[in-house]
């Protein structure tokens, strides 16, 4: 039980991003809005309770967010959550513009991933190399300031899963995430190297170890739908893809994905 004074503005912001983290969208955006309501009126609570309406799929309230986030000063974490949400809108040149944006702003894992995402998307193989190179330096100047840093060796396996690339030593980096730290993200990235070697029953078991541990997370439920259906079970992967739309009415990815099973 977490107790909070209750005109604290700054107590309502940190619990707001725990529920984010626990899967809690609305409460999120209940408690941001009672930080903003209590005069927190910074980048902080704008940009979280953007990001939950953003997995919400409520995705005019998001932008709107991010934009008054963005409006208080530099902001790497609004900027990305609206190449985001012009991504998962399939709005891809908007996405790539503002992905640039924001490593301008300050190097981080997400927009490098979700370019070569868009590359994938758009047949644009030919630039992927250059994005995963760039991200793989960051990343290993990143794990040589902290060796104990599990994210930077999950993201590094994950980016070049993606990529296509280096999948042997993409899989020791998850391993090593995941010795370093048993989270979601990190259990994430190990399923998806072990979908990318071919073993999809491992995949799905680290998929469902990332859900269990970081609830329902759409993406990671797209991706565990996605894997159901190579395996052959095409009904579980029905259903875990409605459990996505439960969160997300409107994702774009998983409503393609049922649509297919039609």
């Amino acid at each position: 039980m977490i107790e909070l004074n209750p005109k604290d503005p700054d107590a309502y912001g940190q619990l707001a991003y725990i529920n984010s983290k626990m899967g809690d969208y609305d409460l999120a955006i209940e408690n941001c809005n009672k930080a903003i309501e209590l005069g927190d009126d910074d980048e902080y609570s704008y940009g979280n309770r953007g990001n939950a309406y953003l997995i919400k799929g409520k995705y005019d309230f998001a932008i709107a967010d991010f934009d008054k986030a963005i409006s208080k000063g530099p902001s790497s974490f609004s900027e990305n959550g609206k190449g985001e949400l012009y991504y998962i809108r399939g709005e891809f040149d908007l996405a790539v513009k503002q992905f640039d944006k924001t490593l301008k702003i300050k190097k981080s894992s997400y927009p490098y991933l979700n370019k070569i995402l868009i590359c994938k998307e758009t047949n644009k193989e030919a630039d992927i190399k250059e994005i995963a190179e760039a991200a793989e330096k960051y990343l290993k100047q990143e794990i040589e300031k902290n060796k104990e840093e599990s994210s930077n060796y999950s993201f590094l396996a994950e980016i070049n899963c993606e990529a296509g690339i280096k999948l042997d030593e993409s899989l020791q980096m998850a391993e090593k995430a995941v010795e370093l730290e048993a989270n979601g993200n990190n259990y994430y990235a190990l399923g998806l190297c072990r979908y990318k070697k071919g073993d999809v029953k491992k995949a799905i078991e680290c998929l469902k170890k990332a859900i269990k541990l970081k609830h329902m997370n759409t993406w990671f439920l797209y991706r565990l739908g996605c894997y159901y259906k190579e395996s052959g079970n095409k009904i579980k992967a029905k259903e875990i893809w409605m459990e996505g739309l439960k969160i997300n009415p409107v994702h774009r990815l998983i409503k393609a994905e049922l649509e297919k099973l039609k």
